[in-house]
């Protein structure tokens, strides 16, 4: 497993034994050890024309090379890309649809079912669309709902109360993972088999800390 750009490596191991029994499994015919599973939705990837076609090409080889299922998790703007530019894939990529921003109302149920009292959220536009679900629902935030998301993008800064955000050290997440795959690529033995970065919390608003911008 290859993974950039997300700091979630706590949650999976924590949350290994419900991954494990999910049904999705079963529902697409996987096998342990014999599929593929890509998230590449962040915004360098689809605005970009050259980017998003390279980036479809890259697929496609990998299905066609490995003759395994690729799981493709797309975010809305992934799915319109794929629209207007007619993308045909390898019949062995699974086109699967990620979380809407309208799937927050269900996401807030699923929270209040759980009496959860704060939610850590990987994309910053769906937790703002969280944290709007839960201020319209009568809920103060962070009072009796704290959320953190993972971007620290410019979303975090525009919202009210403001979104405090995991800040992901970017430019050592790509630089390892180029020199990773290097040594995949040449067939080299990798020694680091996980590696984790330093990161930042920034507070903000949307937790009990105190403001810092």
């Amino acid at each position: 497993i290859i993974k950039t750009g997300s700091t979630m490596v706590e949650v999976l191991n924590k949350k290994m034994d419900d991954i494990k029994n999910v049904e999705s499994y079963q529902k697409l015919g996987l096998e342990k050890g014999q599929y593929f599973v890509v998230s590449a939705h962040r915004d360098e990837n689809i605005n970009s024309e050259r980017n998003f076609m390279n980036l479809v090409d890259s697929l496609n080889e990998i299905a066609t090379v490995y003759k395994l299922p690729v799981i493709v998790s797309t975010h809305p703007r992934t799915r319109k890309m794929i629209e207007e530019k007619g993308v045909e894939f390898d019949e062995d990529l699974v086109i699967q649809q990620a979380l809407r921003y309208t799937d927050a109302d269900k996401v807030l149920e699923e929270l209040q079912t759980l009496k959860a009292d704060s939610v850590i959220v990987k994309e910053d536009t769906f937790a703002a669309a969280l944290m709007n679900a839960a201020l319209d629902a009568g809920f103060k935030v962070p009072e009796d709902l704290e959320v953190i998301t993972s971007d620290n993008s410019i979303v975090t800064e525009i919202v009210r109360p403001k979104l405090t955000s995991i800040q992901q050290p970017l430019y050592d997440i790509g630089a390892v993972a180029m020199r990773l795959l290097t040594k995949i690529m040449s067939n080299e033995e990798v020694e680091e088999k996980q590696v984790i970065l330093p990161y930042k919390i920034k507070h903000r608003g949307s937790t009990l800390h105190k403001d810092e911008n």
